[in-house]
């Protein structure tokens, strides 16, 4: 009971402290035309008893605002406006967001308000570069909370803008706050509004649209877990006895191929397919194959390999029949070196998050997983980023929590 009644608290302290700051859900046009320079926005309820006041302040360079808040990608937290540019053009669109008393135009002050710009990504090919970047200036008060080491982007203070630039030239898929490596957190310590800029750098002769995410809470960078490889990710799903595979790769990449390797046993493996990669200029970085399982247990790995000649093997996916499958939730291995395989079993489609949380209660990793209706298996990397010691792997689904122990060497 009594280790019932702490597992409890600890999961309870969790939810509280994994909560965003504010919520931009649900806003309505006040003044101006929508989407362009000074149009006026309120923002309902963005926090108890507050409102935010949201102006189109400027649009620079040609660009123009597909949506001024997506809400099919990324966070309902967010602040999360899409912009749109032409080709080899440079521009920004820049926003005054202020607090008010909810329904009125009363100034509130919010004390200790954190600002973090996500998704601060790029894109590097022959005639096809572009980087983004975010600019938020909380004033002579503010501060930059924290930002991680990281070759991707750079952070630059210039008077009372923060600058965070896109340097690495990675495309990242989505918007989320597992990409640690393009993210910064800006802290103001007492401020009624703030301004943030949104832009990109086009340097490709296409005209391109970029979606931007602002989301209001601090994020601990320090153990953030990037996929330092080839492999951004590798996925798959088992449904009627039809595995669906998938992998992504950085745009980066400098592999020569990738080979889908499948095993019976978990020892002897066979090539099912080979993909050659980085051909007269072919980026491809998104694969899918679907399988038919003869056996009642099937694994999957990927071997790549760089143009130096390098081996790189993913971490091993693992499918069991219906029938075989015990365990909801599984991690393994149980005692991890840097890399580990999430498995699921879901009886229906629904977002799960997945954190790693040490016995202290603090969760110094977490990302979101969509899952599918079926045995869900999702490979993650780099665990070996973490500190060694023993942690809790929690998910958590719609209505359920789900845990596991887990030793990181």
């Amino acid at each position: 009971m009594k280790t019932l009644l702490t597992i409890t608290v600890l999961f309870a302290s969790l939810t509280v402290a994994a909560q965003p700051s504010y919520y931009f859900t649900t806003n309505t046009l006040l003044s101006g035309t929508d989407r362009q320079q000074g149009a006026v926005y309120r923002f309902s309820s963005v926090k108890s008893g507050v409102d935010a006041i949201v102006t189109i302040d400027t649009l620079t360079g040609g660009l123009s605002l597909d949506s001024l808040d997506v809400k099919n990608l990324g966070f309902d937290a967010a602040f999360q406006p899409q912009i749109h540019i032409g080709a080899h053009a440079t521009g920004y669109a820049q926003f005054n967001i202020a607090f008010v008393v909810s329904g009125t135009f009363t100034p509130s002050t919010q004390i200790n308000m954190p600002v973090t710009g996500i998704d601060i990504d790029g894109h590097i090919a022959t005639g096809d570069t572009l980087a983004e970047y975010d600019q938020v200036n909380l004033a002579a008060t503010g501060t930059l909370y924290d930002n991680p080491s990281t070759t991707q982007i750079s952070v630059t203070t210039s008077g009372s803008w923060i600058t965070a630039r896109n340097i690495g030239g990675v495309e990242y898929t989505g918007v989320d706050t597992l990409g640690k490596d393009v993210m910064f957190t800006v802290v103001n310590p007492s401020t009624t509004s703030f301004k943030v800029r949104t832009g990109v750098d086009n340097r490709s002769g296409s005209t391109v649209s970029r979606n931007s995410s602002v989301f209001f809470q601090k994020f601990n960078y320090l153990y953030s877990i990037l996929p330092l490889s080839s492999l951004v990710g590798f996925t798959g799903n088992e449904k009627d006895n039809n595995v669906k595979l998938e992998w992504n790769l950085a745009t980066s990449n400098i592999l020569q191929s990738v080979s889908l390797e499948k095993s019976t046993n978990g020892s002897d493996y066979n090539q099912v397919n080979e993909y050659w990669l980085n051909i007269d200029g072919d980026k491809t970085t998104s694969f899918h194959y679907n399988d038919v399982p003869s056996s009642s247990v099937v694994y999957y790995r990927l071997k790549m390999v760089s143009t130096s000649g390098a081996v790189e093997y993913s971490n091993v996916l693992s499918f069991r029949t219906a029938s075989e499958t015990e365990n909801k939730f599984k991690v393994y291995p149980t005692v991890i070196n840097s890399a580990a395989t999430v498995q699921f079993s879901s009886d229906k489609e629904t977002a799960s998050m997945l954190q790693m949380v040490d016995y202290t209660g603090r969760a110094l990793y977490e990302q979101q997983i969509q899952m599918t209706e079926g045995i869900n298996n999702i490979s993650i990397s780099n665990f070996g980023r973490m500190p060694a010691g023993s942690y809790i792997a929690v998910l958590r689904s719609a209505d359920k929590i789900y845990t596991q122990k887990v030793v990181i060497k």
